[in-house]
């Protein structure tokens, strides 16, 4: 370990000249240490039981308890990074067909109950259980259900009607997915459709795509239509810029619908 970095301490702490609980040392072995002091240019140059040795150049060589300090272990970010792709980690997936008769039309339903788990939002373990709220204050289809059925579990959601490309990933790198509408039948040149939900949930720029959670199946992106549509057969697809974009971004600038949380 080389890379010099920047400490702030949590709170009321020690240095310490062993790796071991400052009431065990003598005065002449420790140092106190009071909250929110920042030492910077430090050297970490050793890791033992959950401590750090850091250089810390005119004061010496010190053990610190890291869970005292900031600065010495990276905050893990929102998103995962696999080769170019970066991601929402252990994204669920549901299956709108399973929800019953009318679970053909329930694509925005699924979509945003996939996004409430993954939130940690009590209570929702499935689309089924997003559904009973939605199906209190009107049609899976419309924009008045959603919001009442969110207010009632208490998520504050943003529907847009101006999303581009960068919105969405910066919603990705924030830790967020998004629901969007996309049109989904027709060849790619021309989409057309009453519209379709799908959540996306990560992006590539080197290869050029969506990472999405479609709750039908798999989207033939070229011709419109389905590839498969299977119970899992929208699960993690790649769908790409050139041929998904077309059916986001109609228009071709900022006019993505879709859900912000």
């Amino acid at each position: 370990m080389s890379t010099l970095t920047d400490i702030t301490s949590k709170q009321q702490t020690w240095f310490k000249k062993q790796p071991v609980a400052a009431d065990t040392l003598p005065n002449d072995q420790k140092a106190k240490v009071y909250q929110g002091r920042t030492y910077r240019s430090c050297t970490p140059v050793g890791a033992k039981d959950g401590h750090t040795k850091l250089d810390m150049g005119s004061l010496g060589v010190w053990w610190v308890f890291n869970d005292h300090w900031l600065g010495l272990t990276p905050e893990e970010k929102p998103y995962a990074v696999d080769g170019n792709l970066r991601y929402l980690r252990n994204f669920p997936y549901f299956w709108q067909q399973d929800n019953g008769p009318e679970g053909w039309r329930q694509c925005q339903t699924s979509s945003i109950a996939m996004c409430l788990k993954y939130l940690g939002v009590k209570g929702i373990k499935d689309d089924v259980d997003y559904l009973r709220y939605v199906n209190k204050h009107g049609d899976t289809t419309t924009r008045d259900a959603q919001f009442k059925a969110l207010a009632d579990i208490g998520v504050t959601a943003t529907f847009k009607t101006n999303l581009d490309s960068k919105d969405i990933k910066n919603q990705i790198d924030k830790g967020k997915p998004v629901a969007v509408g996309i049109l989904h039948h027709g060849n790619v040149d021309s989409p057309r459709g009453g519209g379709h939900f799908i959540v996306i949930t990560g992006y590539s720029n080197a290869d050029s795509y969506w990472l999405v959670q479609d709750p039908f199946g798999r989207l033939d992106l070229v011709a419109g239509g389905w590839h498969s549509q299977g119970p899992t057969s929208g699960k993690n697809q790649h769908y790409s810029f050139a041929n998904m974009n077309p059916r986001l971004f109609v228009s071709g600038g900022a006019d993505g619908w879709g859900w912000i949380f």
